[in-house]
């Protein structure tokens, strides 16, 4: 395998793919091992009956199942989507456990319709995800490419499920026990359950906390939201509360590594998260820095695929005349040992007045009042990378990204910032228009 294809293998994106297909395997696997009772009990009867409860086990699953397409088409993230998989997967672990120890007497056609749900909602993932990136078509495509059918099935068998749900029950006979062991079904869900909890727990965090902004920002997205499928993006964008990465975030298409001050890191709560779940970069509050970790990792992170978000400013918005700031040499280093990396321009406009800005104190301040509703407007820019004669000075690249950051102003119909330009020798680098 070639360097270039080996860091495509690692690429984060790729391993949620991974990760998401095999999900859906154990998913299917759990209602193959639990929707064998029920179906094995039907066959006995009369074909007629058998079809007419076919019927009603497609409709109501259909419309039991119809929210989770709908949450993932109308979230930005489809990677945010997978936060679904781990709640839903505990209800399959329960139930078949329940059963298992003889400790709640329901049966276990439950476990199909939260199965099918973890199934459907991790394969609206790797389907979309392996259409976007293009590639030739491979067995991980072409089994995550589903047909109508199979879909059909899963809600056939969410359907099933429901009707169990609702205290319908089915005839459960020694060989249809036999053919299919609770054993093999607890181990099943077990595995569905922890597999689910370990590789999504990120996006099922993100969508826990995410109702809050939503309560505290009206969130408007403007542009091309989308960003490249697959391999390394570098995000910038002005700075001006403290929720800058959060709002873009949740409007972003894929998973981001935010480069963030240590401030936040060092909560005693918010550490672990951050370090282990989130992995953000952490930059120390110091005045002078001989060595600059920070923009190792930012790099090592663009290696392996992620998107990098960083605030070229260097910290946050201070005063009302001064939109924007000089970007600090950081972002220049980043591109210059990453030059090929495709550059995201966006502009947040609605944080500064904020209870977290500057704006009438400092942020997070007593007496500011909490946000509630508070519209955030923000505006991306397609992915771009820098020209090489920009990026061959370091100067000029860090003008042209400010120009591009404040250029987006206008796409929110903002009054456009003058033309910043490369200094005169002895002028001051510190603060800009």
């Amino acid at each position: 395998m070639s360097g270039e294809a080996s860091k495509s293998w690692r690429s984060p994106d790729l391993r949620d793919v991974r990760s998401a297909f095999v999900a859906e395997v154990l998913a299917w696997a759990v209602m193959a091992a639990a929707v064998a009772l029920p179906f094995v009990s039907l066959a006995t009867t009369e074909p007629s009956e058998w079809w007419g409860w076919l019927a009603v086990a497609l409709l109501l699953g259909g419309l039991f199942g119809l929210p989770i397409p709908i949450f993932v088409a109308a979230n930005r993230s489809r990677y945010r989507a997978l936060g679904l998989a781990p709640p839903l997967s505990l209800v399959p672990l329960l139930v078949a456990g329940s059963q298992y120890f003889g400790v709640w007497a329901v049966t276990p056609h439950t476990v199909v319709l939260y199965a099918g749900l973890v199934a459907l909602t991790v394969g609206q993932f790797t389907g979309r995800r392996q259409a976007e990136h293009g590639r030739p078509r491979t067995w991980q495509r072409a089994a995550a490419d589903r047909m109508w059918w199979v879909r059909t099935a899963v809600v056939a068998g969410q359907g099933v499920g429901l009707l169990a749900a609702l205290g319908i029950r089915f005839r459960f006979g020694d060989g249809a026990a036999a053919l299919v062991p609770l054993s093999m079904l607890f181990i099943l869900a077990a595995l569905l359950c922890v597999w689910c909890w370990l590789r999504f727990f990120r996006p099922f965090f993100e969508v826990c906390i995410e109702p809050l902004f939503r309560l505290m920002y009206r969130v408007k997205a403007k542009g091309t939201t989308r960003l490249p499928p697959f391999g390394p993006c570098l995000v910038i964008a002005n700075h001006a509360f403290w929720f800058d990465p959060c709002i873009l975030g949740m409007i972003l298409s894929r998973p981001i590594t935010p480069i963030m001050t240590e401030r936040f890191f060092n909560i005693w709560f918010l550490r672990p998260l951050l370090k282990y779940v989130f992995r953000v970069i952490v930059v120390p509050e110091t005045t002078l820095k001989r060595e600059t970790p920070e923009l190792e990792q930012a790099v090592a992170a663009l290696d392996r695929g992620e998107v990098v978000v960083i605030f070229p400013e260097g910290y946050l918005r201070r005063k009302e005349e001064v939109p924007l700031r000089r970007f600090g040499q950081g972002v220049w280093r980043i591109l210059h040992a990453r030059p090929e990396t495709p550059v995201v321009a966006c502009w947040v406009e609605g944080g500064w007045g904020s209870k977290f800005s500057f704006r009438d104190g400092l942020p997070g301040a007593k007496s500011k009042p909490m946000d509630f509703r508070r519209t955030i407007d923000v505006v991306v820019s397609a992915a771009e990378t820098v020209p090489a004669e920009v990026l061959a000075d370091q100067m000029k690249t860090r003008i042209h990204l400010m120009n591009r950051v404040a250029g987006m102003r206008q796409e929110l119909g903002l009054p456009p910032l003058p033309a910043f330009e490369v200094p005169h020798q002895g002028e001051s680098h510190e603060e800009s228009a």
